[in-house]
């Protein structure tokens, strides 16, 4: 049956909202395919050696999954997910060589078949900014941008007491504590990070909104930034006083 009409027999069954019978529904569905996939790759452990965390690669795919995209696990790792995840284990086997090996016949001829993931990591690197944004949200995208974490920043596992290790995404405050947390929200609400600024003007909006203190040498590198742009004089008469 399709997770909907699992869901309806949920909430009719237990009461509650359909949302949350939804989420039930596809996270139990999905949870029980892995475990029985992964099931399988331990039985053919003379050929799978591993697996590989596959994922949607979306911009409704969370930072988590993106970033867990490509990661190679052992045979009796559990997949550590979270609810509603559309992530799913593929196998990784032994190479033609390895076999060959293995049964003593020369295989070399043979064309390498088995699967690669590129990580989520790089291929996040080169989506378009208003993808990227749509996945992080706008603080952790300025964040991002700002160089302040890397994608894999955002990954994070804890402990539950039914599931086991689950995993979740990391907040701007679990990585960078409440303040700087706090200064890219701010940069965030101004619209400032983008990638047609110069990494002179990011520093100053950085600064700025209090993100961090610059060194010396960015510090040296903004003032120089400041006097290539030179000073407009004319700027006072055409704000008519106001400045």
């Amino acid at each position: 049956q399709h997770p909907t009409a699992i869901a309806r027999q949920i909430r009719q069954a237990l009461g509650g909202n359909l949302v949350r019978a939804l989420t039930i529904a596809r996270t139990e569905m999905l949870r029980s395919y892995r475990t029985a996939l992964l099931r399988t790759y331990q039985q053919n452990s003379k050929v799978i050696t591993g697996w590989i965390w596959y994922s949607a690669l979306g911009t409704k795919t969370c930072a988590f999954c993106w970033s867990m995209h490509g990661t190679v696990h052992r045979l009796e790792e559990r997949f550590a997910s979270h609810p509603r995840c559309r992530c799913t284990p593929i196998p990784r086997t032994k190479t033609w060589q390895e076999l060959g090996q293995e049964l003593g016949v020369d295989l070399s001829g043979i064309p390498e078949t088995r699967v690669e993931a590129e990580p989520g990591p790089e291929l996040f690197a080169r989506l378009p900014e208003a993808q990227q944004r749509a996945i992080l949200g706008p603080a952790k995208f300025a964040a991002y941008q700002a160089k302040a974490i890397r994608l894999e920043d955002l990954r994070g596992f804890r402990r539950d007491p039914r599931w086991g290790r689950v995993g979740y995404e990391r907040s701007l405050r679990e990585i960078l504590g409440p303040q700087r947390a706090e200064a890219y929200s701010r940069l965030a609400q101004m619209g400032a990070i983008s990638g047609s600024l110069s990494p002179a003007d990011r520093l100053i909006l950085e600064a700025a909104a209090g993100a961090r203190r610059l060194s010396r040498e960015e510090l040296a590198e903004v003032l120089e930034h400041v006097a290539r742009a030179g000073f407009d004089a004319g700027v006072r008469e055409r704000a008519r006083g106001e400045l």
